[in-house]
C-alpha cells in the first residue's frame, strides 16, 4: 500500500510495510514530522518579515487590474518659425537659408475625466506639453531669435490619434491637463489621500517611446516617501518617455505623476505629490463649470 501526502508542491510517497506495529509507529512519527517541518517552512516563506497580515495580503494580491484603457501616449511636435535676427536685413536672407528642423518629443499619461461638452481630459508632466516660447541661434556672430509652436497629439490605448490643446498648467510642480476632443478611454479617478510609505504602486508608462496600440509597459514597485521639495520617489524604473505617466495606488487611484529620473539610478521614478494635483484639477473644474 502506498500512502501520498501533498503539502504544497511537496510530495512524500511512503511505503507501509507490515512488519509489526513498531515500524508502524515509526512511519507515523514520520509522517507526523513531515507535516510540521514543511507546514512551517511554506508559512514561513509566504509572510514577508515584518508586515502584519493585511499587508501581506496586498503586497502579494494580483488582482490588481490596469485600467490599460485610460493610457495615453502624447506625441509633442515643436515647430520653429523665424521671428528676427542681430543685423537685419542682411541676416534675414541667411535665415530664410537656414534649415531648422522640427523637432518630436513623446511622453506618457492618462485620461482622468470626460467633460459635459464631450472632451476627454488626460494629465502629463508639464514639460511634456510645453516648451519655451522661443528659442535664440548663434550664428557667425548673428544672433537669429525663432518662436516656437507646440503641436499636441494623442494617442489612445487602442491607437486612434486626437488633437489636444492644453487646459491647465503647474510648470513648477510639473503637471499638466490636456483636453481632446470625444469621450474615449475609462478615467483613472484622483486619489483623496497619499498612500503610506511602503505601500505598492503601479504605473503605466513607454519609456523610451515603447508603445504600440494595444500594448503599453506595466510597472509596479513602492512608494518610499518625500522630499522638502514635495517630490515623491517610488521604486519604479523611469526613462526619457515615462513623463507623465501616472502612479497608481492599489486602488487603481491616481496619486502621482512621474517627472524625472535619475540618470545613474533608473530604477527609481520622482513624481509630483497628490496635492498639487487635486489644486490643478479643483482649476480645471472652475474653468469647465
Amino acid at each position: 500500500m502506498h500512502i501520498y501526502v501533498i503539502n504544497g508542491n511537496f510530495m512524500v510517497k511512503l511505503k507501509k510495510i507490515e512488519v509489526g506495529k513498531k515500524m508502524i509507529r515509526s512511519s507515523l512519527v514520520i509522517l507526523l514530522f513531515s507535516f510540521l517541518f514543511f507546514g512551517c517552512h511554506v508559512a514561513i516563506h509566504n509572510t514577508p518579515f515584518g508586515f502584519d497580515e493585511h499587508e501581506t495580503e496586498i503586497s502579494q494580491s494580483t488582482n490588481f487590474r490596469f485600467p490599460v484603457e485610460s493610457f495615453t501616449f502624447i506625441l509633442v511636435k515643436h515647430e520653429f518659425e523665424f521671428e528676427e535676427c542681430s543685423d537685419e536685413p542682411e541676416c534675414i536672407i541667411d535665415a530664410k537659408k537656414m534649415h531648422v528642423p522640427t523637432v518630436r518629443v513623446s511622453g506618457s499619461g492618462a485620461v482622468i475625466d470626460h467633460t459635459k461638452k464631450g472632451t476627454a481630459l488626460a494629465i502629463t508632466a508639464a514639460h511634456v506639453c510645453t516648451a519655451k516660447s522661443y528659442h535664440v541661434f548663434l550664428r557667425d556672430n548673428v544672433t537669429f531669435l525663432y518662436n516656437i509652436n507646440v503641436e499636441i497629439e494623442i494617442i489612445s490605448y487602442y491607437g486612434k490619434k486626437y488633437p489636444a490643446n492644453v487646459v491647465a498648467i503647474d510648470k513648477e510642480n510639473d503637471i499638466c491637463i490636456v483636453e481632446a476632443k470625444g469621450k474615449w478611454g475609462k478615467p483613472v479617478k484622483i486619489a483623496s489621500e497619499m498612500s503610506p510609505i511602503g505601500a505598492r504602486v503601479f504605473n503605466m508608462a513607454a519609456p523610451h517611446g515603447i508603445f504600440e496600440p494595444g500594448m503599453v509597459v506595466l510597472l509596479e514597485g513602492f512608494y518610499s516617501g518625500s522630499d522638502m521639495r514635495d517630490d515623491t520617489y517610488y521604486t519604479v524604473p523611469a526613462a526619457p518617455g515615462s513623463s507623465g505617466s501616472v502612479i497608481m495606488n492599489s486602488r487603481g487611484e491616481i496619486i502621482s505623476v512621474i517627472h524625472s529620473a535619475y540618470r545613474s539610478f533608473q530604477s527609481l521614478g520622482i513624481g509630483s505629490h497628490l496635492n498639487y494635483i487635486k489644486i490643478l484639477m479643483a482649476e480645471v473644474e472652475d474653468k469647465l463649470n
